[in-house]
């Protein structure tokens, strides 16, 4: 009978089956309201607790008996999820930017089918390593391999620069290859194909008709704004125009007033 924690299901991770001791995980299948490319839905397995010295392939070997891997993805935390954009060489000794996480961390394993999810989720117990060879390095062993590995052997570090550069050559040979044709639609279109993790979007009718509607808007609303100015304009031009007549007549009325006046001098007054 499995036990259940706060949604998730306990389970037994030894490091060897001929050893009584054993590490517990948590585990449960991953949801989340975010769709994530690398993280399908009803195949993908969350694990908590990962002991620190257990890595990609041990937890891959544990867990396939159960049902075939696809990919194993390690994070500090549930929210350092994989990267999508993630392009860079993995099976690289050199030039491998990711390093093992060495803490307690979380584990997101992706079946091939959703079966086997559900068969992950009844299990009571997995197992690291057989019982005749482990491959758990620890104590000073661990620090000689890890001073090994850490040499570089020219030969080996050219290998895999000849390697990539190769890989890199390739693929802008076809870019450039992808950008010289081009092809001519029958509304006279110039649809350029390209291929790769580059290419470009192709300009289908709903695109275009959603680029005229974007332009259309935006030049209505530059005509309104210019007939309100206009408008503005013309409004204040007549109140001027307004004014000056009312000036004119005001004069005229002045000087009118002033031709009819009839001055009444006053007596000199009696000393």
């Amino acid at each position: 009978m499995s036990h259940k924690a706060n949604g998730f299901t306990v389970v037994n991770l030894k490091h060897r089956s001929d050893r009584p001791t054993c590490h517990q995980i948590f585990i449960k299948e991953y949801t989340s309201k975010n769709v994530h490319t690398k993280l399908p839905e009803q195949r993908t397995l969350l694990i908590l607790n990962v002991p620190p010295y257990v890595q990609e392939n041990e937890l891959k070997h544990a867990f396939q008996r159960i049902g075939e891997i696809e990919e194993v993805y390690l994070g500090s935390d549930l929210n350092d999820l994989p990267s999508m954009d993630d392009d860079s060489i993995t099976d690289s000794k050199y030039f491998n930017p990711k390093k093992p996480i060495d803490k307690f961390k979380c584990a997101w394993l992706v079946f091939k089918a959703s079966r086997s999810l559900r068969a992950a989720l009844k299990e009571q117990e997995v197992v690291l390593y057989e019982n005749d060879r482990t491959i758990l390095v620890t104590g000073l062993d661990r620090w000689m391999s890890e001073y090994t590995n850490g040499i570089v052997i020219e030969k080996d570090l050219e290998a895999e620069v000849n390697k990539y550069m190769n890989v890199f050559e390739v693929d802008e040979m076809r870019e450039k290859e992808d950008e010289k044709r081009v092809e001519v639609d029958e509304d006279g279109w110039t649809v350029v194909k390209k291929s790769g993790r580059n290419a470009g979007f192709q300009q289908k009718e709903s695109v275009i008709a959603k680029i005229e509607d974007k332009i259309a808007s935006r030049k209505s609303k530059k005509e309104l704004a210019n007939f309100y100015t206009f408008q503005i304009r013309e409004s204040k031009q007549r109140h001027i125009v307004s004014m000056r007549k009312r000036f004119e007549s005001d004069k005229r009325k002045v000087e009118q007033m002033k031709k009819e006046r009839k001055f009444k001098p006053l007596a000199p007054l009696k000393q």
